[in-house]
Parts: C-alpha cells; sequence; structure tokens
C-alpha cells in the first residue's frame, strides 16, 4: 500500500459559502483554511493502510457428489436445448418487448426534450446502421476543473 491517502476523501477543495473548503482563493492568493488543519491532523494521527485489510481469498467451491438430492455426476455442463442453439448461430436481434410503440427508442421525442438523435433500425445486425452517440464536450470541462481543484488541493498537503 501506499502512505498517500486519495483526494477522494475530501468534500471540497475551495472555500464555498458553505465553509467546508481547503482553501480560500482571493484575488490570485491562496490560504488554506481550518478546514485543510483539521483535515491534515486526521490524516497524520490515521495509521497507513497495511497487509491485505482482511481480503479473503477462496477456491472455487466443489460440485456436491451424486445424490437423491443431486443428480449430477460430474461438473459437465448441461447441454444446450436445440431450440435455443438458433440464438447462438444466427444471433438474437430482437427479443419481446423490444419493438413497438412501448419500445423506449420508438417514436419521436416527447413534448420538452431536445431532438431524436438516434432511432433502432429493423433488419439484421450486418445491414443496420451503426451510428454513435453525440458527445458533450462541456461535461470534459467540469472533470478537467474537478482534477485541477483535487490537485491543487493535494499540493498543499
Amino acid at each position: 500500500m501506499t502512505t498517500v491517502f486519495s483526494g477522494g476523501l475530501v468534500y471540497k477543495y475551495s472555500n464555498g459559502s458553505n465553509g467546508y473548503g481547503l482553501m480560500d482563493t482571493s484575488d490570485g492568493a491562496v490560504s488554506t483554511t481550518d478546514q485543510y488543519k483539521y483535515l491534515k491532523e486526521a490524516y497524520v494521527n490515521t495509521a497507513s493502510p497495511c497487509g491485505d485489510r482482511g481480503a479473503i481469498t477462496r477456491t472455487a467451491s466443489t460440485c456436491p457428489t451424486e445424490s437423491s438430492d443431486w443428480y449430477v455426476s460430474d461438473n459437465a455442463l448441461p447441454a444446450m436445448p436445440t431450440p435455443a442453439k438458433k440464438y447462438i448461430t444466427n444471433r438474437a436481434v430482437t427479443g419481446p418487448g423490444l419493438d413497438g410503440s412501448g419500445y423506449q427508442e420508438a417514436g419521436a421525442a416527447t413534448t420538452g426534450s431536445d431532438a431524436v438523435t438516434y432511432t433502432v433500425s429493423s433488419g439484421p445486425p450486418s445491414t443496420a446502421a451503426v451510428r454513435s452517440a453525440e458527445v458533450d464536450m462541456g461535461a470534459f470541462g467540469v472533470v478537467a476543473g474537478t482534477l485541477v481543484d483535487m490537485l491543487g488541493g493535494m499540493t498543499l498537503l
């Protein structure tokens, strides 16, 4: 194990109106808050993780011996029923409930939602058009900002 604690233990790095942040930023200056001191104290007074922390390692279970309650004499898997083989060899394209007006991907957008950007096409998978969903890059900005906050907070430790 490592002696470095994860930043996932911190509720908030930048101080906000609730007062739970580890640092204040004002006019480009950064200063630590009481919350930073409390967290630092807690880290210092907490023993570093060591050992396997109770992880259990087990071997695979063995099947019971054949009896009046257990009609199997070996570890072989049961044979696949012949009608089920067609779903493996021909690929099951649509199952019950995966089409029609009640299907989640059927029809047009509901009132108040964005336009439909993708609908399911019919036919076997080899002829169906594949279309990837559009990615909102704005979410990456939020993640990047959070990571910068975390790294800034970790350098103060």
